[in-house]
């Protein structure tokens, strides 16, 4: 992987690039969001890479999944790092919560959009991809962006019945102010439940959805 320094800065993410590789650095609401873009514009594709859980003597943020796979795919690559571990050393995961007043998940959505739309990229041409975390997020974007594809592997499908309670419980702690997911308010559930999502959006994305059979997420 090349070191940030060798890649361009940009400050917004609603300009049309050339080919290049590119760093996007944002701040709003408290939170900072972290991008790494492979432009390549003869490929009318994007794959969207979602950034998995991090163990925490592994940790080093922000992070960016997969990116080196990227490099010879000869596509327009998007690597997204989880701004929610920005706001806390002991979080296992963050799955883009952000705060309950402050839902990274959805400012993520609008970088997004914007990018997509200022480069010609459509819908139905992007690919959202990630493992465990990053299949959840997979799939919640696919919701949001109607035509795009989510793949996920292993992934959680409602956080609140995640086997790993305790780290679950930060989470809650951090974003929502509660003991557990299962105490927050109703209103903010859809953050956290991939059917509920579903319901609220009215819409089911495409998606692959792969699982190992030993997996018991």
């Amino acid at each position: 992987m090349k070191p940030l320094t060798d890649y361009r800065q940009i400050e917004r993410c609603d300009v049309n690039l050339n080919d290049g590789d590119y760093a996007l650095a944002l701040q709003n609401e408290g939170l900072q969001f972290h991008y790494r873009i492979n432009r390549r514009t003869q490929s009318k594709f994007c794959f969207v890479f979602l950034p998995a859980a991090l163990p925490l003597d592994k940790r080093i943020v922000p992070s960016f999944p997969r990116w080196s796979w990227g490099e010879g795919m000869g596509h327009n690559v998007v690597s997204v790092s989880d701004p929610t571990l920005l706001l806390s050393d002991a979080l296992l995961g963050g799955w883009m919560q952000g705060k309950y007043n402050s839902w990274a998940f959805e400012s993520i959505s609008l970088h997004l959009d914007a990018f997509f739309k200022a480069n010609h990229i459509d819908f139905n041409r992007v690919i959202f991809c990630g493992s465990s975390m990053g299949g959840f997020l997979s799939l919640q974007f696919a919701t949001c962006f109607r035509g795009s594809i989510g793949y996920s592997e292993n992934a959680q499908t409602d956080l609140r019945k995640y086997n790993l309670k305790k780290s679950m419980a930060k989470l809650a702690g951090l974003s929502y102010g509660k003991p557990t997911l299962d105490d927050v308010d109703s209103q903010y559930t859809h953050r956290f439940s991939l059917l509920d999502h579903f319901e609220k959006i009215g819409y089911v994305p495409n998606f692959y959805y792969v699982i190992k059979e030993s997996d018991r997420h």
